[in-house]
């Protein structure tokens, strides 16, 4: 899997999931490895950055269910 985010044209670090690193995708994982590390840090950054509050969407996919 590779995870992304853009927000108003700037670019988070891009994730490539490593299964056989990481293991399959629960929230547990994703948790760990995407949104605590690199997702909330950017989320956080750029709402400093634009004086603004920013809302996290999901798309409903089954990894974003837990």
């Amino acid at each position: 899997m590779i995870w992304g985010a853009i927000q108003e044209g700037i670019k988070a670090s891009l994730i490539l999931w490593q299964q056989a690193d990481w293991s399959t995708i629960m929230a547990q994982h994703y948790c760990t490895h995407v949104l605590n590390p690199v997702h909330l840090p950017f989320w956080h950054w750029d709402a400093q950055q634009a004086n603004y509050q920013v809302w996290l969407m999901e798309d409903g996919a089954s990894a974003h269910r837990a």
